[in-house]
């Protein structure tokens, strides 16, 4: 098949799950024989050498450009959507019926692609609740796990990044955007609590939520040294970090159910996950599943601290039910349901 991804933001402005996906996605479909290229919105004869178009996000500002191409070409979108909160459900039941609201572009976004790719069940049915998305239309497609991601070098990442800690010391790894969403704050405090070292590796939402990142960067800096925020690592240093790392923990209010948890696990740490439906469909019986107060957080972490790696047998599990290669095929089926469809 020929086909053109779209990613959710420019890869220069952000890189986060939902971009990586978009990678992985155009890496996987390749190495299963796909002519496969980013989309060029300026070339008018996209129909003539493309056989789907897949965007990335069911994002308001895709509305036009998936409403100017649907008669045209087949179009799929993974929706990397769930909402959590009542009062948010609310305003998208409501606001999809009102004209030129975002919540009615969404909508449009979503019920005009050919096929919805959800990365869950719980994900699906959301959807179809929310948006009467018709559940024909959708092919769940799990988020998947770059097997490469194994076999890092854990004393190369303590030399470089924790030179001043004992070899042996165990410590906790959160690989995430800092953001209220990925409850890093609570993250912070439950590992003080414990007077467990924390390494915490990714990008800041300075942009968006400025006061809670400088009140998370300020607890950091007055925690001796305890807690360390090591910014965004390449994905060899990540790797490193895994492979160092006991646990990984990632107690959000919200994942789909968070690649950096698959990555973790994995490679063997033990994983502390918040509750929410999609992340406990993947990782239920894979995971130590917390409430997101920082006493849950505190007692999952302890838990997993205190128990050998790989506790669950959460390594072999994820090679073999989220690598990209087995759940690729689950994509091309999607596309093959679109193009077909016509």
């Amino acid at each position: 098949m020929r086909i053109a991804l779209m990613p959710h933001v420019p890869f220069c402005c952000i890189y986060g799950g939902a971009e990586r996906q978009a990678d992985e996605t155009m890496m996987a479909l390749r190495r299963r024989g796909h002519e496969v290229t980013w989309l060029d919105p300026s070339d008018r004869n996209l129909a003539e050498h493309t056989d789907i178009v897949h965007f990335f996000g069911a994002s308001y500002y895709f509305a036009d450009w998936i409403m100017l191409l649907q008669p045209i070409i087949p179009v799929a979108l993974s929706s990397i959507f769930y909402e959590t909160s009542y009062v948010q459900k609310s305003l998208w039941r409501v606001g999809r019926h009102v004209r030129a609201s975002k919540y009615r572009q969404v909508s449009n976004v979503l019920l005009h692609s050919d096929a919805v790719l959800p990365n869950s069940v719980a994900e699906a049915d959301q959807l179809h609740s929310l948006f009467g998305v018709p559940t024909t239309h959708m092919h769940v497609v799990p988020n998947g796990v770059d097997l490469d991601m194994i076999g890092g070098d854990s004393e190369r990442f303590r030399k470089s990044y924790l030179p001043d800690m004992p070899y042996d010391e165990p410590f906790v790894l959160s690989a995430h955007r800092v953001e209220r969403r990925k409850n890093t704050h609570l993250l912070v405090e439950a590992c003080l609590r414990l007077g467990v070292p924390l390494v915490i590796a990714g990008q800041t939402n300075s942009s968006t939520q400025h006061d809670y990142v400088s009140r998370v960067m300020s607890r950091i800096n007055g925690s001796s040294g305890k807690v360390r925020y090591i910014g965004p690592l390449s994905k060899g240093s990540l790797r490193d970090a895994y492979a160092a790392a006991h646990v990984h923990a990632l107690p959000s209010t919200l994942e789909t159910p968070g690649l950096a948890s698959l990555e973790a696990g994995l490679n063997g740490c033990n994983l502390v996950v918040g509750r929410c439906q999609p992340v406990q469909e993947y990782l239920t019986g894979l995971a130590v599943l917390v409430r997101q107060d920082v006493q849950s957080i505190a007692d999952g972490i302890a838990l997993a601290m205190n128990s050998p790696r790989d506790m669950f047998g959460q390594a072999s599990a994820i090679s073999e039910r989220y690598s990209w290669d087995e759940v690729i095929s689950s994509t091309e089926l999607a596309y093959d349901a679109a193009i077909h469809s016509r």
